[in-house]
C-alpha cells in the first residue's frame, strides 16, 4: 500500500489497527504438503478489492475537491484587484481644502 492510499484512509477516518489490518499480508497457513500451498495462493488475491474501489472513489473525489480549490484560487485572484488610489498626502488634503472640486448635479 503506498503512502498517498494510507493518507486518504486516514482521512476517511479509518484509525491505525484498521488501515494496519488492511495493509497486512494474511497470517501464514501451519507448515502443510507442498500442494497445498499452491491452492492456497492462487486464492489470496494480489490486492484487496475493497481498497481498490475506496482507491477509485478517492480520485474521482480528490480531483473534484482540486478543481473547486482551483476555482476558488481563481475567483480570488480576480476579485482581488482593487482600482489605484492616489495616497492622501498632505499636499492632497491641502489643495482639497484651498480649492475643493465642485460635484456635479
Amino acid at each position: 500500500m503506498t503512502i498517498d492510499q494510507i493518507l486518504k484512509l486516514a482521512e476517511l477516518g479509518y484509525t491505525k489497527d484498521e488501515i494496519q489490518a488492511l495493509n497486512a499480508p494474511e497470517a501464514p497457513a501451519p507448515a502443510q504438503p507442498a500442494a497445498e500451498p499452491e491452492q492456497e495462493q492462487e486464492q489470496v488475491p494480489a490486492e484487496n478489492p475493497e481498497l481498490l474501489k475506496l482507491t477509485e472513489a478517492m480520485k474521482g473525489y480528490m480531483e473534484s475537491m482540486q478543481q473547486t480549490l482551483r476555482d476558488i484560487q481563481s475567483a480570488n485572484i480576480r476579485n482581488s484587484s482593487m482600482p489605484m488610489q492616489d495616497p492622501d498626502t498632505v499636499d492632497t488634503a491641502l489643495a482639497a481644502i484651498i480649492q475643493p472640486s465642485k460635484k456635479r448635479k
